[in-house]
């Protein structure tokens, strides 16, 4: 029986943390903020979204391990995958695109609302919500994953491996590659947890945590100082760094360190945070910062704001996101564990 790795819900925790901080670095400034020599570390914020993309394919091979499978169990899987993405989404797409024609319609100029509303563009400028470009590659990634999940382990394996390969070579000899959609990088991410989470993990590797640490945060400083100008390098090192830390979770919950924390309770909420932070942030600058008896304490405001947005995200968790979720399964039942469906 597959039981929840809280392990890997403090990553999803981090992930969105790190990519909160990234998008509060431009906002912080406006206000007046410094951020000193931190800054360079909360620019690297972004890729969070390239740890959300190891373990999204880590979580959806563990939960469908299966190959040869028979159609309606794929169906079901991409129908229970679909469910998860868009049924957090659509509340929020709804309350974005309220206070945008409320307060910035301009934002509207370049949208695409079919694009928008079912996840069709990786395009900024034609997405309401800009952070959502990253969902339309995890959707396509479900869609390709229950292709692959109807096939034999082998050939499936080898069809991953030929587009990775495309993927890589085209890159390498063509970056403008790495701004399409089908040969984007953010692939091999989304392949590589996969890989992993259909891996049988020998016990041997559990001796050596602290090296796959190690190795982690070398492939880490690597990136940091020569890959982060290059889409692919980072997909390699980062990605691979990332699949690193999601093996090290996977190994420690293998070895009876699997408990609910605080991180792990936020790693519930990674996806309402990733969905309205943006949002929020823009309420502070448009509404909040321009009250004049707040001047003075604006950064501390602003901190206490950002704390303000990660409750919130829990809260439309907790009250929105999850029941309408549930509902939706009541209605339309599956034949799924509901813990395992939650993740």
């Amino acid at each position: 029986m597959i039981t929840m790795n809280y392990n890997i819900q403090a990553l999803r925790a981090l992930a969105s943390l790190s990519v909160l901080l990234f998008h509060a670095i431009p906002f912080y400034e406006l206000i007046g903020g410094n951020l000193g020599s931190a800054k360079m570390l909360f620019k690297s914020g972004y890729i969070g979204v390239d740890l959300f993309f190891v373990i999204s394919g880590f979580i959806v091979a563990k939960i469908f391990n299966r190959n040869n499978a028979a159609l309606v169990e794929v169906a079901k899987f991409f129908e229970r995958r679909a469910y998860r993405i868009y049924f957090g989404y659509w509340p929020v797409l709804a309350l974005v695109t309220a206070y945008y024609w409320k307060f910035l319609p301009q934002h509207f100029a370049q949208v695409d609302s079919v694009a928008s509303i079912f996840l069709l563009s990786n395009k900024l400028p034609r997405l309401i919500i800009g952070q959502a470009w990253s969902l339309s590659f995890e959707l396509f990634f479900y869609f390709l994953f229950a292709l692959l999940a109807l096939q034999r382990r082998v050939a499936s394996q080898l069809l991953v491996a030929v587009y990775a390969t495309v993927i890589i070579v085209l890159n390498i000899y063509n970056p403008l590659s790495q701004k399409s959609f089908y040969f984007n990088p953010h692939m091999l991410e989304l392949f590589a947890g996969m890989l992993l989470g259909q891996a049988n993990i020998a016990s041997v590797w559990q001796q050596r945590i602290p090296l796959l640490a190690f190795a982690a945060a070398t492939l880490l400083l690597t990136w940091v100082e020569w890959g982060s100008n290059s889409r692919l390098l980072t997909a390699v090192l980062v990605g691979g760094s990332a699949m690193l830390l999601v093996l090290i979770s996977e190994l420690l919950n293998q070895v009876g360190h699997n408990r609910a924390s605080w991180l792990s309770e936020l790693g519930d909420s990674s996806y309402a945070l990733y969905l309205i932070h943006y949002l929020f942030l823009e309420i502070f600058v448009y509404h909040i910062a321009p009250v004049t008896s707040l001047k003075q304490a604006l950064p501390v405001v602003f901190l206490l704001w950002l704390v303000a947005i990660v409750i919130l995200a829990h809260v439309y968790y907790r009250w929105i996101e999850r029941p309408i979720y549930r509902l939706a399964c009541k209605v339309r039942p599956l034949s799924w564990p509901r813990k395992l469906m939650e993740w």
